[in-house]
């Protein structure tokens, strides 16, 4: 059966990448032709960052396995590793406005992608994977000036489609993981991986070039800002406020659950897909997972109307939950040594996110002031963070003890999820 023969499949899945990205060769002309100034720069070069991303990530959590890190170090790298993520977040903006736009975003890729990197390449111990982790994660600080440079500059009737162009990019990027699937065949997961981390560095160093001699600085709006006064009198009322307002509770609720099972998944299920365990199939095969998810919303994307927003969005939302609930059971129960169950668990997750997610993202945008937003959805995205720090290391011992239970447990707050949404839903605004 072709799906437990990994390169084949693993071929035939490039083949389709192509397919779909040609039978929407129109659409994507379309879209280009929108682009302009930065945000056409950082589009056409973002491929150079995402496609390795994408592929480091996957294989990263084998990795360490590899190296003999534990299951429960390779949590607390994990939880520790968000800790410069949440720093990063939060100076991000201010540094920013203060240095500007262009030399943060090329100053801080280049100490937070090519240096990780290169430590990875020749890591040996926990202390190299925690450190290169580390500096990598910090590479969040980039993120409000990335955004800046990306929408500054643009009519505002255009930043939609750029923000969609964006999505599509990101997902298109996903369907050439096959590709670090035969290296790792190929190669075997530690020689292999050091071959993803050696692509890593040619391709970003690559795009850097190209940003620092086309990307054109953007006027600040603010300059000689003293961090900590502005950060106690600008942040500390909007916490306040998301505490006491129930919608921005109920946003950031869901919003922490999301994210607390997205980090336990994210670093378990590579590890569990593998294991013999588990279901134990070939470590190359492990990019199918995030392949088929990113085929099937990138689908979706550029074949399906925008959602109406209208009254079934409250089922949507609650729908997308659901998918997601069935998707972990059929994981779950995913025969050892097939592919099978984990395509169509895939594939049923990936259609939960796309029912869930614009819904849940329109209705953060509506409960929000247009002159809060920003500061609003930055503050939930470092408390989001923040509270999903325990996350891998409870996910670490519970597959110490059983490699079922991080799964089951995650289960159990999709569930909660579920509750807590039908508990709140008909006193929420969509």
């Amino acid at each position: 059966m072709l799906l437990n023969r990994p390169v084949d499949f693993t071929l035939n899945l490039l083949k389709q990448s192509v397919s779909i990205l040609y039978l929407q060769k129109g659409k994507i002309n379309e879209l280009f032709k929108a682009l302009q100034g930065n945000a056409k720069v950082l589009l056409i070069t973002e491929p150079f960052f995402s496609i390795p991303m994408l592929w480091c990530a996957t294989y990263i959590p084998l990795y360490m396995a590899a190296l003999g890190l534990s299951k429960m170090q390779i949590g607390w790298i994990t939880s520790i590793a968000l800790v410069p993520q949440i720093i990063g977040l939060i100076l991000g903006g201010y540094l920013a406005d203060i240095w500007g736009r262009k030399k943060v975003v090329m100053f801080f890729d280049i100490i937070c992608w090519i240096t990780p990197f290169i430590i990875l390449l020749i890591s040996q111990n926990i202390w190299d994977v925690l450190i290169a982790v580390c500096i990598w994660n910090f590479s969040w600080i980039v993120a409000p000036g990335w955004s800046c440079l990306f929408i500054e500059n643009t009519e505002i009737e255009k930043r939609p489609l750029l923000f969609s162009m964006f999505q599509i990019f990101i997902m298109g990027c996903g369907l050439f993981l096959p590709i670090a699937g035969i290296i790792i065949k190929a190669f075997g997961i530690l020689d292999g991986c050091r071959i993803l981390f050696g692509i890593t560095i040619l391709s970003t160093s690559f795009a850097l070039i190209i940003r620092q001699k086309n990307l054109v600085e953007t006027k600040a709006e603010v300059s000689n800002v003293n961090l900590q006064n502005n950060f106690i009198k600008e942040y500390i009322p909007i916490i306040k406020k998301i505490f006491t307002n129930k919608d921005l509770m109920f946003f950031l609720i869901i919003q922490v659950l999301s994210w607390f099972t997205a980090i336990a998944w994210s670093t378990y299920s590579p590890i569990y897909i593998t294991d013999e365990k588990g279901i134990g199939i070939d470590k190359s095969s492990v990019s199918i997972v995030p392949f088929v998810f990113s085929g099937v919303l990138i689908s979706l994307m550029l074949l399906m109307p925008p959602f109406d927003m209208g009254k079934k969005l409250k089922n949507r939302l609650l729908q997308g939950v659901r998918l997601s609930v069935l998707a972990s059971i059929i994981f779950l129960i995913s025969p050892s040594q097939t592919m099978v169950f984990l395509v169509i668990s895939t594939f049923i997750s990936a259609l939960g996110v796309a029912l869930f997610r614009p819904v849940f993202d329109a209705y953060g945008a509506n409960i929000m002031k247009d002159s809060e937003r920003a500061k609003i959805s930055a503050v939930i995205l470092v408390l989001s963070t923040l509270f999903s720090i325990p996350s891998a290391p409870i996910a670490g011992k519970l597959y110490e003890i059983d490699p079922k239970l991080p799964f089951l447990f995650i289960l159990g707050l999709q569930f909660a999820t579920i509750l807590f949404i039908q508990s709140k839903i008909k006193k929420i605004e969509l």
